[in-house]
């Protein structure tokens, strides 16, 4: 894994989501709030405003950007969620540092 990475997925709710990872995911960090991105209480980065160029920011702050095939995990989470019977909610928990992520690699879709 790259040291500073930023995963851009497609969010039926929120349009662009971004997902920073990375043993130095506080780059990726600098880099998406240098261009209009808000993270949220979740931990996912939604634009709030419009972005400078997020690649040229990234360079600058030694991350690499990535975009997913896969639509955002929270958006599938929340879909399954409302199929079930009863009162279900869903929540991301998002685990930048990779050594947060060793057990969990196996039962998510992206790093």
């Amino acid at each position: 894994m790259a040291e500073a990475q930023i995963l851009l997925s497609s969010s039926h709710e929120s349009g662009i989501v971004a997902v920073a990872s990375g043993e130095q995911y506080p780059l990726a960090y600098t880099a998406l709030a240098e261009c209009g991105f808000q993270r949220d209480s979740d931990g996912v980065w939604r634009p709030a405003q419009a972005q400078t160029d997020l690649l040229a920011s990234a360079k600058r702050h030694g991350a690499s950007v990535h975009t997913s095939s896969r639509r955002f995990i929270g958006d599938a989470a929340r879909d399954l969620a409302h199929q079930l019977p009863g009162q279900w909610e869903a929540s991301v928990e998002i685990y930048p540092h990779p050594a947060g992520q060793e057990d969990l690699v196996p039962w998510i879709w992206e790093r």
